[in-house]
């Protein structure tokens, strides 16, 4: 092979690695926006339905009391946990 084509070869063959990387990263980058645009609306859903309960429902003197309360619990955590993952803090108490 002639010298010269060694190169054009080399070069071509490191431009195409290049952009298939950033085409990859590109990709990621998309997928993980999705991915916590995906997360911030199940959030949302989540706190919107659990409001509609809470607004609606008695809590605390209803005959089932403790497991309106868990249920009160696993909202906390799952929306703590989301929040968390999307990178805001939250208030331990309002």
């Amino acid at each position: 092979m002639h010298p010269h084509t060694q190169t054009r070869f080399r070069t071509r063959t490191r431009t195409r690695t290049r952009t298939h990387t950033r085409t990859r990263v590109t990709h990621n980058a998309t997928n993980k926006r999705c991915q916590l645009n995906s997360l911030a609306e199940y959030l949302l859903t989540t706190a919107s339905c659990f409001h509609r309960f809470y607004g609606s429902e008695r809590v605390l003197g209803h005959s089932r009391q403790a497991q309106r309360l868990e249920l009160c619990r696993a909202v906390r955590a799952v929306l703590g946990s989301g929040l968390h993952l999307l990178g805001v803090t939250t208030l331990e108490r309002v």
